[in-house]
């Protein structure tokens, strides 16, 4: 043989007893997350938010009542209703209450008999411009003037 066939079965040979003989760990079963719906709640709730923000900057008030949002900004009156319960979404640009440090609460879903919390809008206007945001508000913590 030449020398180079020589390294080369060598090199081989190496190789070959260099391979793993144990088969690869067995992978461990991970928790199914749970089912998400598309079209859940706080995502309504952040559309009329996006769209109360929109308001806010043309008119600079909030709207009387979310019929008068949804002529000033397309929003659907299917997106007014909380999928939840099939309600509409309470509104009041007064605030039902406010939330430690976030601000108050002008959109509420509907209370379902089975929920610690509800999902709400909460308006922040101390700053020059206003800043919402979607919130679960446990209903243990929100005021009894609520919706």
């Amino acid at each position: 043989m030449t020398m180079k066939r020589l390294v080369v079965c060598i090199l081989l040979v190496g190789l070959v007893g260099c391979a793993s003989t144990s088969s690869p760990p067995t992978p461990q079963a991970q928790p199914t997350p749970p089912a998400i719906e598309i079209d859940s709640v706080a995502d309504r709730l952040h559309d009329i938010s996006g769209s109360l923000l929109l308001f806010y900057h043309a008119q600079r008030r909030l709207p009387v009542s979310l019929a008068e949002l949804s002529m000033g900004t397309g929003l659907s009156a299917r997106q007014l209703i909380d999928l939840a319960t099939g309600q509409p979404f309470s509104y009041n640009p007064a605030g039902f209450g406010d939330v430690a440090g976030a601000g108050r609460i002008i959109v509420a879903s509907a209370q379902q008999d089975d929920s610690e919390f509800r999902w709400c809008v909460v308006i922040d206007t101390s700053a020059a411009t206003p800043l919402c945001r979607v919130l679960p508000v446990p209903l243990a913590a929100r005021p009894e003037t609520s919706p």
